[in-house]
């Protein structure tokens, strides 16, 4: 196995993990944590909120890098690593806004009590502590491999640059400049 093959092997291993951890996180933020919303206002708990503005964010960062997965993928010429970079940029983003809220920081360092002991703070405040750490380790591994991947897409892009011979810059050269109409001997013309 040559070495260009271990590394589109790679560099895909890395975009399909990078998938399904980017789905994962999704699922964790969108679903579970609207299903949770909705549990406490159906039991009208206290501290019932919708859906925050940093959640919508990292669901836009998190449709941003998606979008980018589907359309910068291609097996046969590779992918362009600046669209790569650029939608890393919006998922950190996204990611920063995410966890520096001091309400999810809050809710993040609480600890989860037995069931049975005395709660401090509500359960559902402990509840969403355990889902925004588990939404942190999914966006923090899909911002890894988003990472390893912009690196091997430009392994990929520096590997196939190759010098151009003088040759072929005189052969570009010849189709570049334009050529002049000479008349063509036997060619009548109309008078």
């Amino acid at each position: 196995m040559s070495l260009r093959t271990l590394l589109h092997f790679s560099m895909y291993f890395a975009r399909f993990f990078q998938t399904s951890m980017l789905t994962f996180s999704t699922y964790l933020l969108a679903h579970s944590k609207w299903t949770w919303h909705r549990a406490r206002d159906q039991y009208e708990m206290p501290g019932s909120r919708a859906v925050s503005l940093n959640e919508i964010l990292l669901l836009l960062a998190s449709l941003a890098l998606a979008v980018e997965i589907i359309a910068n993928s291609n097996f046969a010429k590779g992918s362009d690593p600046r669209w790569s970079v650029l939608s890393l940029t919006l998922y950190t983003c996204g990611l920063l806004v995410y966890f520096t809220t001091p309400e999810l920081q809050r809710y993040m360092s609480l600890s989860t009590p037995d069931f049975g002991q005395h709660c401090s703070e509500p359960y559902y405040v402990y509840m969403d502590g355990m889902v925004s750490r588990a939404v942190l380790e999914a966006g923090v591994i899909t911002w890894t491999q988003s990472v390893l991947f912009v690196l091997f897409s430009l392994m990929d892009l520096a590997e196939g640059v190759r010098p151009r011979t003088v040759k072929e810059d005189a052969v570009d050269l010849e189709k570049a400049t334009p050529q002049l109409a000479e008349p063509k001997i036997g060619v009548l013309i109309p008078v």
